[in-house]
């Protein structure tokens, strides 16, 4: 059996969640032979990088055009969102069809809606006979997902909310699987909590705020971290970054000020082990590390979502009790102190993650796989 595992870097996201997959075949499925591609390297250099380049420009710096972008594409038929999927299309489908010349796949996973689009397209005019699968990595469905749903064989989604919304626009229920966003294997491995402790210098019985500051602009992330460090209060910080070097070096000089204890770190193995040991994550509510938190029963503060899917993904986990939402204008101290100081609502917001979250997600749709081959 092969399974060709399409993603694309437009949000980090679509990646991680396929590299869980490819992560869980390759270490427990040794006779499934898999092959992972960026689906969007395929497409034309310059339909690329508006995508990659152009999606991440647009949510750092105005982040309310991608919103209103995405707002009109999901009621709006003729909408800028959907021009550029026939921009990425146009060059997509040529190159995409000598890839799957060359792998001949007997499975295709898709976890970006315009890779997904281009192999519907394909199967459509016959040119492969594999069957297709696309997760949607969100809490929300949104009409770009689902417009080719014809010539999809099965389509995953996190949420029994989402699977009632595919079947309201017309989707076969038995096409439509709950099963979770995948995450890495390191998100349900359990670590050392003395041995963590040590190597960054914390202290056991101090409360642990994880600051994931890489998703944000860098005056944007400034801001937060600013307000983060003067709260009142005692507690201890680790701030991560990500790949970005000059946030990195604002949130050191930014910390070097401080009287708390707070590590810096640029990007990094360890977030899966300092988030397992922290009480609880402060974040942008991305599909994967809003799902990163859920499996590990981390209560979120949500921060700065995106108009767009991370709103969406904000009211999800709010709605649902996982989660609570520090909102524009609102003084970030008054909801870490509600974290810090109130256990029954910290008990409460664990309980609900254990509830909604999915841990076994990478499992079960590698079940969908192995049986859709079967089938």
């Amino acid at each position: 059996m092969k399974v060709l595992i399409l993603y694309a870097k437009a949000g980090n996201g679509h990646y991680k969640a396929a590299e869980a997959i490819k992560e869980k075949l390759e270490e427990h499925h040794k006779d499934i032979d898999v092959v992972f591609e960026d689906g969007l390297e395929y497409s034309s250099r310059i339909a690329n990088k508006i995508v990659v380049k152009g999606y991440a420009n647009m949510t750092k710096l105005v982040p309310s055009a991608w919103g209103a972008i995405y707002s009109k594409a999901d009621t709006q038929e003729r909408n800028t969102l959907n021009e550029i999927a026939k921009l990425v299309h146009k060059g997509l489908t040529i190159r995409l069809k000598k890839l799957l010349r060359s792998v001949n796949p007997d499975v295709i996973v898709s976890t970006h809606p315009f890779v997904s689009k281009t192999c519907a397209y394909l199967k459509k005019k016959n040119k492969t006979d594999a069957k297709l699968i696309t997760l949607i990595t969100d809490y929300e469905v949104h009409n770009i997902w689902l417009e080719d749903h014809l010539y999809y064989d099965k389509l995953l989604v996190a949420t029994e909310e989402m699977k009632d919304d595919c079947i309201k626009y017309g989707i076969n229920k038995d096409k439509v699987v709950i099963t979770g966003i995948p995450t890495s294997l390191k998100f349900t491995k359990k670590y050392d909590r003395q041995e963590t402790l040590i190597r960054y210098g914390l202290k056991d019985k101090l409360t642990f705020l994880f600051f994931a500051g890489g998703g944000q602009g860098i005056g944007q992330s400034k801001d937060i971290f600013e307000e983060l460090i003067k709260t009142d209060g005692d507690f201890q910080i680790v701030a991560v970054s990500g790949k970005n070097e000059k946030q990195k070096l604002k949130f050191e000089a930014m910390a070097s000020e401080s009287d708390k204890k707070i590590v810096v770190l640029g990007y990094t193995d360890d977030v899966p082990a300092l988030m397992n040991m922290c009480d609880f994550v402060i974040s942008k509510p991305g599909g994967l590390t809003s799902t990163e938190c859920l499996i590990m029963n981390k209560p979120m503060l949500i921060i700065n979502p995106i108009p767009g899917q991370e709103e969406q993904n904000a009211i999800y986990f709010t709605n649902n009790g996982t989660a609570i939402r520090a909102y524009d204008g609102e003084p970030l101290s008054h909801q870490i102190n509600t974290l810090i100081k109130n256990k029954v609502r910290v008990e409460q917001l664990i309980e609900m993650t254990k509830l909604i979250g999915r841990p076994k997600a990478v499992d079960d749709i590698v079940n969908v796989i192995i049986d859709l081959n079967k089938n």
